[in-house]
This record gives structure tokens, C-alpha cells and sequence, in this order.
């Protein structure tokens, strides 16, 4: 692997992820030329953290998902509608307001039940 990038540094140090641990992404953003996704960490609080972080193990991307792209910022988003909609679901997410994190909540517990009855 190549040496990590002085914007991902900070990252790289964040006690709350398992290095080797499977996350699931759920939603990807390009801001400031850096691919983040959204997953939730080992103390089940969600977050944004650089994709340089992590290596691939499933590239299929869920049905529901849209992708989206901004004249500013962010770049690009990637995800389910309430978060890569527009700029302000998608900033609503980032500052972790309670009704986004719900939904997102919401949407891991259902797609959890879906794969329990497959």
C-alpha cells in the first residue's frame, strides 16, 4: 500500500475502526478530490472516513441508491435519496442531525431483516 496521504492522516489514527474488520459503505461522497464513505464504526456511530482507509471486498452497489452531482461541493454523491438528494440531506448527514442518522438507522435495521429472512 502506498503511504497514506497527509489529508487521510488524521483518519488513519481513529480508534473506533478495526483495521481488517468489514464495514458496510453506506453512502459515498468525492469532496476536495477524496472519495469518503459513510459507515458506522465499532461504537455504532456513524461517520464519513476516507476510502484510502479501506480495501474492497464487494463493489455491488444497492438497488435504492441513486448518484448525484454538485455544481460546488461535494463532487459527487452515491447513496439512498435521503442522503444524496441534494446538498442539504447530504450536509444534514455529515452534521449527524438526529432525523438523518434515523433514517439511516432505519434503513440498516430493514436491510438486516431482509437479509436474515434470505
Amino acid at each position: 500500500m502506498s503511504k497514506c496521504p497527509v489529508s487521510v492522516e488524521p483518519y488513519a489514527r481513529d480508534p473506533n475502526l478495526t483495521s481488517g474488520r468489514e464495514y458496510e459503505v453506506h453512502a459515498i461522497t468525492v469532496y476536495n478530490g477524496l472519495v469518503f464513505m459513510l459507515l458506522v464504526d465499532d461504537l455504532d456511530y456513524p461517520g464519513w472516513k476516507p476510502a484510502w482507509l479501506f480495501k474492497t471486498s464487494d463493489c455491488t452497489i444497492p438497488k435504492d441508491w441513486i448518484c448525484n452531482t454538485m455544481p460546488d461541493w461535494p463532487d459527487l454523491l452515491l447513496g439512498p435519496d435521503f442522503i444524496a438528494n441534494n446538498r442539504e440531506a447530504y450536509a444534514s448527514m455529515v452534521e449527524l442531525e438526529a432525523p438523518q442518522v434515523e433514517k439511516l438507522r432505519n434503513r440498516i435495521v430493514a436491510s438486516q431483516r431482509k437479509s436474515d429472512q434470505s
